[in-house]
C-alpha cells in the first residue's frame, strides 16, 4: 500500500525588509522553532490542540505517515492488506523499539486505540476513530470495549473493522490520536515531567531529553526510531515565547529557525514588509477560523440572533486590513478547496439583512433592540491576530447592530478549559480536516456533545443527514447529503465561520523538505542545506 496518494487536510514592532538570513551551517544539525506557549498535554492520545499534536509527531508515529510531497506512507506498518468490501484492514507491523529498547507490539496499538474509547478518558479527539466498528457505542457507554472492531491477533497483527467503508481511513491513521501510547509509556513520562529529569519515552524521530515548562523543550534524534537512517536532523530546541515582536527580533538575530505558521502568527503589522522577502511563505490548507457561539442559553439560543451576528462582519475588510493576510472570507462552512457541489455562501457584509434578523431575533427573545445584552467574546493570548480581529469585530456589531461587545482574553490551558466547559459566550476556534473528506467539517457538529460542538447545537435532522452521508456507497448521492446538511447549517448559523485559512511564515533558506501538507508539521524528513 505504500504510495497511497492522500492529503492530509483534523484551535512586533516592524522590522526591516532585510533579512539577516544566515545559513545554518552544515555542522549545526539542532533547529529552533517557537511554539509560543507549553503543550496542554505531552499524551498523543489527549492532544486536542496544535501545538500538543505537532510535539506527538515528533516523538511518535503512526501506521501510516505523511511524505514531503504529500503522500501517504506506511510507517510503523509493513503492509496492509483490505478486505474486497473495505470493512476489514489487516496491518502487519515493522520490527520498531521504543526509545526504552521494548519492542513495539500490536496489542500496544489496541491497548492505546481502546483508551481513547473509554468513556471515563479525557480524549477530545477520540471521534476520530468512530468509523471504527462500535467505537462511537462504546465512548457513549452503550458497548463494552471489547466488541469495538480493534484487534491484536498476535504481537505484530493488527486488524481493524469499520462500521462502513472509509475511502480517507489511511489519512486519518497520521493523526497524533493513532500514535500508540499504552498506559506504561503515560506513566514513565509523567513520572520524567514530575521530577524534571529522565528521558521521556519516544516511538518517533525524537525523544524528549528534557523539559523546562514555560522556557524549552529539548528534543534529539531518536537512535531507536525504526527509520533513523532518514532522519538528518539531530534535534529540534521548541521556545515558549508568547510575544510576537520578541519572535520575530530571535528570528533576525539567528536565534530562531522558523517564526509564523502553524505554529504561531507573525506579527500583523509587518506584514506588508515581510511578504517581499525570500525566505517569506504562504500555503493554503482546508480549514476554517470561525467563532463558536454558545446555543445553549439566550441571546444565542436564537438563530436570527445569530445570523445577525455572522452577516454584519466583514471578513474582506478584516482580511486585507485588520490583520494584512490574505485570508480567504468564510460564507460557508466546507472550505472551498473541498467545495463539493455548487457554493454554497451567504453575502460576506450584509448589513441590511443582518439588522432585519436582529429585529427579527429581538422580537421572538422579548428583547428592545435599544437594551439587547452586552455579549461577552472571548480569546486566547499571545496572538496579536486574534487581538486585532475581536476588536475590529466589536466595532463592527456596535455600528450596525448597537450590541456592546466585552472581549475577554484567557492563557491557552484556561481558555481550553473554558471551551470544553461551555463557559463562555462567544469565542474563537480553528480547525483543519486531517483528510479530504468534507464530511468531516459536518461531523463535528453533528452531534451534541461531538469533539470542537463547544457551542452545544444540535439538529437531528443535521445529524441525520451526515449519517447518511458517509454511510452511503454511492458518491452522488454523498455529495447531495453533505450539500443539504451544509444548507440547513447555515439557515441555523450555529457558529460564525470567519475565513478558510491561508497560512504564512518565515524560514531559514537553508532548511528543507518541512512537512506542511493541510496543517500538519513534521520534521522527520527536514534536512540543512
Amino acid at each position: 500500500m505504500t504510495g497511497l496518494r492522500g492529503l492530509f487536510i483534523v484551535l512586533c514592532i516592524i522590522l526591516s525588509g532585510c533579512s539577516s538570513q544566515e545559513n545554518l551551517t552544515s555542522s549545526s544539525k539542532i533547529i529552533k522553532i517557537n511554539f509560543a506557549t507549553d503543550p496542554p498535554s505531552l499524551d498523543p492520545r489527549k492532544a486536542a490542540d496544535n501545538i500538543s499534536s505537532y510535539l506527538a509527531t515528533m516523538c511518535f508515529d503512526g501506521l501510516t505517515r505523511l511524505t514531503p510531497q504529500g503522500d501517504v506512507e506506511l510507517s510503523l506498518a509493513k503492509s496492509c492488506v483490505i478486505s474486497e468490501d473495505g470493512l476489514s484492514y489487516v496491518f502487519t507491523l515493522k520490527e520498531a523499539y521504543w526509545s526504552d529498547g521494548n519492542q513495539l507490539t500490536a496489542y500496544d496499538f489496541e491497548k492505546s486505540w481502546k483508551s481513547l474509547l473509554d468513556p471515563l478518558f479525557p480524549s477530545q479527539g477520540a471521534f476520530l476513530l468512530y468509523p471504527i466498528k462500535h467505537a462511537k457505542q462504546a465512548k457513549a457507554g452503550e458497548v463494552a470495549l471489547e466488541s469495538v472492531g480493534i484487534k491484536a491477533i498476535d504481537s505484530t497483527t493488527l486488524q481493524i473493522e469499520l462500521e462502513h467503508p472509509s475511502p480517507h481511513f489511511f489519512e486519518l491513521l497520521t493523526c497524533s490520536c493513532f500514535y500508540p501510547y499504552t498506559d506504561r509509556v503515560a506513566i514513565h513520562n509523567r513520572a520524567c515531567l514530575e521530577k524534571k529529569e529522565g528521558h521521556f519515552l519516544s516511538l518517533g524521530p525524537f525523544y524528549i531529553e528534557k523539559y523546562k515548562p514555560q522556557h524549552t523543550i529539548s528534543l534529539r534524534k531518536n537512535p531507536h526510531y525504526w527509520d533513523k537512517d532518514r532522519v538528518q536532523l539531530e534535534g529540534i530546541e521548541v521556545f515558549f515565547v508568547s510575544d510576537q515582536n520578541t519572535e520575530l527580533s530571535m528570528y533576525e538575530q539567528g536565534e530562531l529557525d522558523w517564526v509564523g505558521s502553524p505554529c504561531t502568527s507573525l506579527p500583523t503589522e509587518a506584514m506588508n514588509s515581510l511578504k517581499k522577502r525570500s525566505d517569506f511563505h504562504e500555503y493554503s490548507i482546508p480549514g476554517l477560523y470561525y467563532y463558536a457561539m454558545n446555543t445553549q442559553k439566550p441571546p444565542l439560543s436564537n438563530a436570527n440572533i445569530r445570523k445577525a451576528l455572522s452577516l454584519a462582519i466583514n471578513r474582506r475588510e478584516l482580511s486585507e486590513h485588520a490583520i494584512q493576510m490574505n485570508m480567504e472570507p468564510a460564507t460557508r462552512l466546507i472550505p472551498m478547496m473541498l467545495r463539493t457541489n455548487t457554493p454554497l455562501t451567504f453575502r460576506d457584509a450584509d448589513k441590511e439583512k443582518a439588522k432585519a434578523y436582529f429585529l427579527q431575533g429581538c422580537a421572538e427573545l422579548g428583547y428592545k433592540p435599544n437594551n439587547f445584552p452586552k455579549i461577552t467574546l472571548s480569546y486566547n493570548a499571545g496572538i496579536g491576530m486574534h487581538f486585532k480581529l475581536v476588536q475590529a469585530i466589536q466595532q463592527e456589531w456596535k455600528e450596525t447592530l448597537g450590541i456592546n461587545t466585552e472581549l475577554a482574553t484567557l492563557e491557552w490551558k484556561v481558555y481550553l478549559d473554558s471551551l470544553a466547559q461551555h463557559d463562555f459566550q462567544i469565542a474563537r476556534l480553528g480547525i483543519y480536516s486531517p483528510s479530504l473528506d468534507p464530511a468531516f467539517f459536518l461531523e463535528l457538529f453533528a452531534y451534541k456533545n461531538g469533539f470542537n460542538n463547544h457551542g452545544g447545537w444540535h439538529h437531528p435532522s443535521f445529524e441525520k443527514l451526515f449519517i447518511s452521508a458517509v454511510t452511503t456507497l454511492d458518491a452522488n448521492k454523498r455529495l447531495a447529503f453533505i450539500q443539504e446538511a451544509e444548507e440547513l447549517f447555515l439557515e441555523e448559523m450555529p457558529i460564525i465561520p470567519l475565513f478558510f485559512y491561508r497560512n504564512s511564515y518565515l524560514k531559514k533558506n537553508s532548511l528543507h523538505n518541512v512537512v506542511l501538507t493541510n496543517g500538519q508539521l513534521d520534521f522527520k524528513w527536514a534536512k540543512i542545506e
